[in-house]
């Protein structure tokens, strides 16, 4: 709890320790595993390889770029997270960290199991064993205070029966509360291809949402290999935005959300401030093609947004007063992203470059249990409400992880797009959300 809010982490970040493939990797996989191995030249840190390849050996620009993928590499922080190196980032100075950063709870994301799974030829028994290794590991990660510590689990994006059946071990053997894909698929591959079917159905049987998350490390982006191998700001500035909106485009045009009513859906790190104006494109778009390119849907993109997505915001996002200006809170969830270099731990809940007045009296806020704001109350973005103040007030006083399940308006609602909706929390501020294993 931070200045008298509680505080759900949506997509905080664990450091795989270098022994997790020889420990959990099962015997018949094992030598096929991935493997860590030390680049002296390139400094203090590690190297994952698959089958002795590096998994982005596709990627034309990234292959060669050890810079980027190490387990000491610069994308995580120098200074603060010096308490979690000292301990190899072990579950303890996890917890350390989410206390120092005043978190209630987190939903756990790997680092480099961000990009292991991206090797299109990768043998899908192979993948899936690679999967099962690290969902076992992070629950066991997890167990060091399973109430606080939540874990999202790893699948297998090369056999969608296997996808499913990994998804369903982790979320009824693990606990785990929701399954995560890499944003862009596999070459040849689209999310609202019937081929997909069988795992939204899965994920809307279970009640757990999907989160889409990318990584700058991660495969092939064809629309970034301009800047070549070593301008990771370049391609940083691009990946995780870019390939969100086009996965966004994916699920809600392309009808996975018409044909999966109850699947709801995260488009994580990838800040929120993009996210009014797309839906809004989408609006547009739809209302001019769709009877020609999207009969199946019934209502609006930004409708099937409100009703099943949620968008992630960081702390340095001075932006998410205005986007809460334009379609409320509810589909708004926090993450500090750490221990990476962009997040803004420990300060990633309190945002330093936000103005020093409070919002925790106003808008969506307020005692009343609004959840959105009116006309009347709304937060301004030159005074906008501090990151990681976003839907503490609709779970407060709830037992339940609602960090990716939105209590968006029915779907004939009356509201325009980018108007806040006319919707409140019950009386007993009781959210929709995932009940903690």
């Amino acid at each position: 709890m931070k200045n008298g809010l509680r505080i759900l982490d949506s997509d905080m970040h664990i450091m795989e320790p270098p022994d997790l493939w020889d420990d959990y990797v099962e015997a018949p996989y094992k030598q096929h595993a991935p493997r860590v191995v030390n680049v002296p030249s390139r400094g203090d840190f590690n190297l994952l390889l698959l089958d002795g390849k590096e998994p982005r050996a596709k990627s034309p620009a990234l292959a060669a770029d050890a810079r980027m993928i190490g387990k000491r590499r610069q994308s995580t922080r120098h200074d603060e997270i010096a308490f979690a190196r000292a301990r190899g980032f072990d579950s303890k100075s996890q917890i350390e960290a989410m206390e120092i950063e005043g978190l209630d709870a987190a939903v756990l994301f790997p680092t480099a199991c961000l990009h292991v799974m991206t090797v299109p030829d990768m043998d899908p028994l192979l993948a899936e064993a690679i999967c099962r290794a690290y969902n076992n590991w992070l629950y066991d990660f997890c167990q060091e205070d399973p109430a606080r510590l939540k874990g999202a689990a790893l699948l297998p994006p090369h056999d969608v029966s296997l996808a499913v059946r990994e998804a369903r071990r982790a979320v009824k053997e693990l606990g785990f509360v929701t399954a995560f894909l890499r944003a862009t698929p596999l070459p040849g591959h689209t999310w609202f291809s019937l081929y997909w079917e069988p795992l939204w159905a899965e994920l809307e049987e279970l009640g757990v949402p999907v989160g889409f998350h990318e990584c700058t490390n991660s495969g092939h982006y064809p629309h970034i290999e301009r800047f070549g191998q070593n301008n990771r700001l370049m391609r940083h500035i691009c990946s995780h935005v870019t390939g969100q909106m086009v996965t966004m485009v994916d699920i809600i045009v392309g009808g996975v959300l018409e044909r999966f009513p109850k699947l709801k859906v995260a488009f994580l790190e990838c800040n929120c401030g993009w996210a009014p104006s797309w839906l809004s494109r989408m609006d547009t778009h739809w209302s001019q093609l769709g009877a020609a390119d999207a009969p199946m849907l019934t209502m609006k993109p930004s409708e099937y947004f409100r009703r099943q997505c949620v968008i992630g915001c960081e702390g340095e996002e001075r932006e998410v007063g205005a986007v809460i200006r334009l379609m409320g809170d509810d589909n708004i969830v926090f993450s500090t992203d750490y221990p990476h270099s962009d997040s803004e731990f420990p300060h990633a809940a309190t945002g330093p470059s936000w103005p020093s007045g409070s919002a925790r009296n106003s808008g969506p806020w307020r005692s009343s249990g609004s959840a959105h704001p009116s006309r009347s109350d709304t937060i301004r973005p030159e005074t906008g409400p501090r990151p990681g103040s976003c839907c503490s007030a609709s779970i407060a006083t709830s037992r339940t992880v609602p960090w990716c399940c939105p209590r968006g308006p029915t779907s004939n609602s009356s509201t325009l797009p980018g108007e806040p909706a006319a919707t409140t929390t019950s009386s007993s501020g009781t959210s929709t959300g995932l009940s903690p294993r």
